[in-house]
């Protein structure tokens, strides 16, 4: 499959527990030759996330520094029952690149893995969400075929994310969930995108530990969404047309 040519799932200060700057990533990125970056900052409803303001100001910034192509965007939250997210509608449809995630402490909490499955569900239903992020999370359990067949039919990616499966992360079972998931993606023929999740500038474009949970399951590199740029474009052009 080769190396990654994007890094799908990147944080800094303005997530508010993440310790670089966009400057600082960039430098990162471009030295470890990716071509392409999407900061999704976390949402407003985690405490220390970033204001609406912040992100309906993304747009004053350059697309492209330092040869490496930007992408600004959102990890949003879930915060009710109705898989309500915590930026409207408006900030959304301006944003590159838009994530889901529950998260404790932004309004809805774990209610175990049918009631969290039928919210995500309720959230998959906003036309501006592009990516399930860390799915693979014990914290929110999940049943798994239904959340990959809904994002295969509104062609959502679904994350693998390196974060969990480090020693340090706070997701613990996060491996065994997350080789379940992808295999289910692959068996459906749903994107995924390996992505480091990082909080810290060094850390950009390490998914070392996501390929090696996939790197022996003769994945269609098609369904690999940040393998190669003109993928990820792609991807976004047909996602731009189910908005509209």
């Amino acid at each position: 499959m080769g190396r990654f040519e994007l890094d799908l799932h990147v944080h800094t200060l303005a997530s508010g527990h993440a310790f670089s700057t966009i400057s600082e990533s960039i430098k990162v990125a471009q030295k470890k030759g990716l071509k392409g970056i999407a900061f999704l900052e976390h949402g407003p409803a985690l405490p220390g996330g970033a204001h609406p303001y912040y992100f309906s100001n993304l747009k004053v910034l350059p697309r492209e520094i330092n040869g490496v192509q930007v992408f600004f965007g959102a990890e949003t939250n879930i915060v009710d029952d109705n898989g309500r997210l915590d930026l409207e509608d408006t900030i959304l449809s301006e944003l590159d690149f838009v994530g889901v995630a529950f998260h404790p402490r932004c309004g809805y909490e774990n209610q175990g893995a049918v009631k969290n499955t039928e919210v995500l569900l309720k959230a998959l239903e906003n036309p501006y969400v592009d990516m399930v992020v860390h799915p693979a999370n014990r914290a929110f359990p999940l049943e798994i075929d239904p959340i990959v067949e809904a994002a295969k039919e509104k062609r959502v990616i679904v994350e693998i994310n390196n974060n969990s499966l480090l020693p340090i992360t706070t997701r613990q079972g996060a491996r065994e969930l997350t080789i379940e998931f992808a295999l289910k993606c692959f068996e459906e023929h749903v994107l995924v995108a390996l992505n480091s999740d990082a909080h810290y500038a060094d850390l950009i474009g390490k998914v070392d530990e996501a390929y090696e949970l996939i790197k022996e399951k003769n994945v269609l590199p098609e369904l690999i969404v940040n393998s190669r740029l003109e993928v990820f474009l792609s991807y976004l052009q047909e996602k731009k047309k189910g908005k509209e």
